[in-house]
């Protein structure tokens, strides 16, 4: 079976174009997202599992002025290159 990571997850929601998401997320995922310049909202927690909660996880906020900077760009936070990649996707 296929295991996908949390950030190609978000880079598959930017690639059509989407700039947030819903995800069941670990706390300590969701310390390194708000790092990398992500908005995360925790809506509740997992019943099942402790530390898991179900949150929208956007990146709607981090505008990029020059919309034709490579994503290979040292300036640019995760969030900020989500938004480039939802800013191309959905043209």
């Amino acid at each position: 079976m296929y295991k996908i990571s949390l950030i190609e997850r978000l880079e598959d929601a930017a690639e059509i174009g989407k700039k947030s998401i819903f995800l069941f997320v670990w706390k300590k995922n969701i310390t390194s997202l708000r790092k990398n310049g992500l908005k995360v909202t925790e809506k509740f927690p997992s019943s099942r599992k402790k530390g898991l909660f179900y949150c929208e996880i956007s990146w709607e906020h981090a505008i990029v002025e020059d919309i034709n900077i490579p994503f290979s760009d040292k300036s640019l936070s995760q969030a900020q290159r989500l938004w480039l990649i939802a800013e191309k996707g959905s043209k």
